[in-house]
């Protein structure tokens, strides 16, 4: 049978998971002090993505500010094909990835039935 602390790290565990596509890393870092637990690794929760719309006819896709096609957000810094970055699948909203940005953008996986993110 499993001790109360291990028990309670499982929870904390499965919560983790279940925010951490939309909160921030501080609010999980909170999580863990209250529940007394060692937090795992965000860095080993992320993945690396690579950017390849070409088969859509595109050079890159523009990040959005919420995980919805219509929500593009007009920056700069957008990724073009062969960017590779860092993010993490969202559990909440299948289909796209939280970037790993101070601005805290959405990618979807993919558009138009063609993978747009892609997981080395």
């Amino acid at each position: 049978m499993k001790s109360r602390f291990d028990q309670k790290c499982l929870l904390r565990n499965v919560i983790s998971q279940t925010l951490l596509c939309q909160q921030s890393p501080a609010i999980l870092a909170d999580l863990h002090l209250i529940m007394n637990c060692r937090p795992p690794s965000l860095a080993r929760l992320q993945v690396n993505i690579r950017m390849d719309a070409s088969k859509n006819g595109c050079t890159g896709m523009f990040w959005r500010s919420k995980p919805e096609m219509n929500a593009s957000v007009s920056a700069p810094d957008w990724p073009r094909n062969g960017t590779v970055f860092k993010g993490w699948k969202s559990l909440e909203h299948p289909g796209w990835v939280k970037v790993d940005h101070p601005k805290g953008y959405w990618l979807p996986i993919q558009q138009y039935g063609n993978d747009v993110c892609h997981f080395p």
